[in-house]
Order: structure tokens, then C-alpha cells, then sequence
């Protein structure tokens, strides 16, 4: 309880600062303009004397006078409720009146601009400085070989294969094979063919695409992994008997894939013929450095390319490569008539994550694909122009010295021709070698 001396003190200087503030002239307060969001304490004490008056009004006048005046005060507690919750984008407040002469400001709060969308704005194309390749397989030849095989049998060493190690090293020239479990030498030396093949095939092709290591890497690594589950485990594809990891920079395999199974208690080699997918693989990781840099149809159809020759212990045959492509078609569904292959147009703006949606959750789409890529890619490499190469070889050229991607398809692949054109010329050149296509659509960009 207050004393009467300590009432009447408050009271003169509650006076004495209303007589300052008259002195000063007019107060007024800057609220918050349109476009700022306000969450006021204004709104919220007019909203505790409301809950305080309804309260008193019930003990004092009953339910239904509080129920009257409850009416007459609704727009009261409307802008109560609108100043303690404001939303700007919804209760935009009127422009502020000019400030009177001789006003003071006792708060001023500055007037933001309204937020206005950005024009629209093409997308940045992924820029890339000049490939400096320094390869150290043979030089790249100047045509198309007829055949690449390897020189005598792959020299393996055993790096490391101690029993108390958890994983087993070995050595080819161009390789570093990672075993799961002590494979031997010897059995490294017969998957080891497939490997070092794949890579003087890709060294002398004449696209000169001279294959090197990942960053910081002597050699190109491979993992080998005694069963399926510890191949899942590691990032391997279902089903698949290979898979090239970009983030691992190496390449996963099943030695299942790779004819070698355990028989008494030891690694032996049985002779397989299902070496496209891995050769696929390998190429894949042969084109390390280039892959950030191509488009998803380029990256699959020249993999697929390499594949499609024939392979027979450490040998690839490339003279028959028409025959090769048909077979290839058969086993991606052409069984009888013209294969549908997806237009050019369509198959050249396909990104990554369409490709990889198509994989997971569309087997015929993924099928299309591929071999619709194969044959574009094939297209470029021996029927478009002059039937020299020149487009695609200009292509990756253009790519090797920094040109982004778009730009070099632009001047060298599609060279002025529409759309139609293009795939009028895919027809008729596939047309004159015995193919015959339809073009189909799914609907996607061009």
C-alpha cells in the first residue's frame, strides 16, 4: 500500500510530463507502412483490457447487457485483432499523411520498396576451362580400326594379400584391381584381358579421346567383390554386372560377371561371353574427364558403341560394326520392322535426370533410350556428312578447347539444319544401310 506522501509525488510528475510533452507540441507515432510485417504490442494490450472489461461486465451486469455491449464494441476488437496479427499482404495500411510543420517524430520507421519478381533470365551454362589429356596408351589412329587386341597376356603383381588385411591389391599396367577376398594373381590376370583391352580400344579410336586416370590416381581402379551383397553394399546397380562410380572414381564388379566363381575352395575362371555391359562400364571410366562436359546421349551411345564390337580374349573386332548394330537392335526389341527411335531432336535435349527417371521406373522407355542413343551416336561417327567423322571429331574438339557443350552442337553436329532436316537425314542414311526406323515421341522438350 502506497503512502499519501508517495501518491501525491506521482502525481505531480505524471503532471509535470504531460505539461513538458504539451510544451513540445503534438505527438505522432510512424506506424509501419505497407509492405512491413508488424507484430504490435498496441493490438495486443487493446485485446487484455477487452478480456478485462468482459470479465468486470459479467460480475457486474449479467450475461445478456454484456452480450449487448459486446456488439457495439466489435469493430473495436477487430482492429485489435489486426493490429496484434498484422499481415501486410493482406491489410496494407494507407500511405502516411505529410508530417505538419512544427510535429515532432518521435519514432520514424523507413519505407521499404515492394518486392518485385526478377525478370526471367536464361540459365548459365556450365562453363569449362580447356582438357589438358596427357595419356600414356598409344596415340589415337587416323581411321577406324578394323581390330585392337592386346599384346601377349596382362603382367599382374600382388600388392598386397596378407591374411590379416581386409582387402587384396593387385596391379596390371593400367590397373588397380581391390579385391574383397585373396582372388590370386592369376585369376586377376584373365579379368584383367577385358580391362586393359577396353582401354587401348579406346586409346587408338580416332576420336582421340586419350583415357587418363581420375584426379590424383596412377592407375585406374577397379573393385572386385566375391558376392552380390557386398557388390549392392558398395553401390553397384541391380542386376547389372558393373557399375562406374564417378564419386568413387572406380569401377565396381561381381567377379560373377567376370567368369570367375570359387570351385574347392579356390578362384577359377570360366569363360563367359557377357562382357557388353562391363565394356560399357569401362568406357564409361576411360571418358572420365570428358563425361561433366557431354550430354547424356553421347556419354551412353559411344559406351554402347564400344560395347557392340566383337570381344574374344582380349581382342575387339570393329569390321563388322552394321552386322553389330542390328544384333544390337534385336536385343533392345526390334524383332521384326522398323525400330522406333526417339527423335533426334527429343533424345539431344534429354538431361540426366530423365534419363536416370526413365532407368529406375520405365524398362522399354530406358531400352528406347539407349539404343536410340547408340544410333545417333553411330549416325555421327560413320553416315552423317560425308560419312568421315568430321561432325563428331570437330564436336569433341570444340569441347577439348572450353566451348560449352550447346555451342559446339550447334556449329558442328547439327550445322544449320532444323530439327526435321536432321531426322529426315538420320532416316535416309540408315535407310541406305540396311536399317530401317520410325521416329517415335514421348512428348519431351526439343
Amino acid at each position: 500500500m502506497l503512502s499519501n506522501e508517495e501518491i501525491l509525488e506521482r502525481a505531480r510528475l505524471s503532471a509535470e510530463r504531460s505539461r513538458q510533452t504539451a510544451a513540445r507540441g503534438p505527438v505522432i507515432i510512424d506506424l509501419p507502412r505497407a509492405g512491413e510485417r508488424r507484430r504490435g504490442s498496441a493490438g495486443r494490450w487493446r485485446l487484455l483490457v477487452l478480456a478485462g472489461l468482459v470479465a468486470g461486465g459479467v460480475f457486474w451486469l449479467g450475461p445478456a447487457q454484456v452480450g449487448t455491449q459486446a456488439v457495439a464494441g466489435f469493430t473495436w476488437l477487430r482492429q485489435s485483432f489486426h493490429d496484434a496479427f498484422d499481415d501486410p499482404a493482406q491489410h496494407p495500411k494507407p500511405a502516411p499523411k505529410a508530417t505538419p510543420a512544427g510535429v515532432r517524430i518521435e519514432r520514424a520507421v523507413a519505407i521499404r520498396a515492394p518486392l518485385v519478381a526478377p525478370p526471367p533470365r536464361a540459365l548459365p551454362v556450365e562453363q569449362f576451362g580447356s582438357l589438358r589429356l596427357e595419356s600414356k596408351g598409344p596415340p589415337a589412329e587416323a581411321t577406324w580400326p578394323r581390330s585392337v587386341a592386346l599384346e601377349g597376356t596382362p603382367e599382374v603383381t600382388t600388392v598386397s594379400e596378407a591374411p590379416d588385411v581386409a582387402k587384396y591389391i593387385y596391379h596390371s599396367p593400367n590397373y588397380e584391381f581391390i579385391a574383397d577376398s585373396p582372388v590370386g594373381a592369376d585369376v586377376v590376370r584373365e579379368c584383367a584381358r577385358v580391362f586393359e583391352a577396353t582401354y587401348q580400344l579406346n586409346c587408338r579410336l580416332p576420336l582421340d579421346l586419350r583415357p587418363v586416370p581420375e584426379y590424383k590416381r596412377e592407375r585406374f581402379v577397379a573393385k572386385l567383390f566375391s558376392g552380390p551383397r557386398a557388390y549392392l553394399a558398395a553401390g553397384g546397380m541391380t542386376g547389372s554386372s558393373g557399375t562406374y562410380d564417378r564419386r568413387q572414381a572406380c569401377i565396381l564388379v561381381p567377379i560373377t560377371s567376370l567368369g570367375i566363381k570359387l570351385v574347392n575352395g579356390r578362384m577359377q575362371t570360366d569363360r563367359t561371353d557377357s562382357t557388353d555391359t562391363l565394356v560399357h562400364e569401362i568406357t564409361h571410366q576411360m571418358m572420365n574427364a570428358w563425361l561433366p562436359r557431354l550430354p547424356r546421349w553421347y556419354s551412353e551411345g559411344s559406351a554402347d558403341y564400344v560395347a557392340m564390337a566383337d570381344y574374344v580374349h582380349g581382342r575387339f573386332f570393329m569390321n563388322q560394326m552394321e552386322d553389330r548394330l542390328r544384333l544390337y537392335l534385336r536385343r533392345r526389341g526390334k524383332k521384326t520392322g522398323p525400330f522406333p527411335m526417339l527423335r533426334p531432336a527429343e533424345l539431344m535435349a534429354l538431361d540426366g535426370a530423365t534419363w536416370s527417371q526413365a532407368l529406375a521406373s520405365n524398362a522399354a522407355g530406358a531400352s528406347q533410350n539407349y539404343a536410340s542413343a547408340t544410333l545417333l551416336t553411330y549416325y555421327f561417327y560413320h553416315l552423317d556428312g560425308n560419312g568421315d567423322s568430321a561432325g563428331i571429331l570437330g564436336y569433341l574438339r570444340a569441347i577439348e578447347s572450353g566451348t560449352p557443350e550447346p555451342d559446339a552442337a550447334s556449329e558442328h553436329l547439327i550445322r544449320g539444319r532444323t530439327a526435321a532436316a536432321l531426322e529426315e537425314d538420320v532416316i535416309t542414311a540408315f535407310e541406305h544401310h540396311g536399317v530401317s526406323l520410325t521416329l517415335a515421341s514421348r512428348g519431351g522438350k526439343t
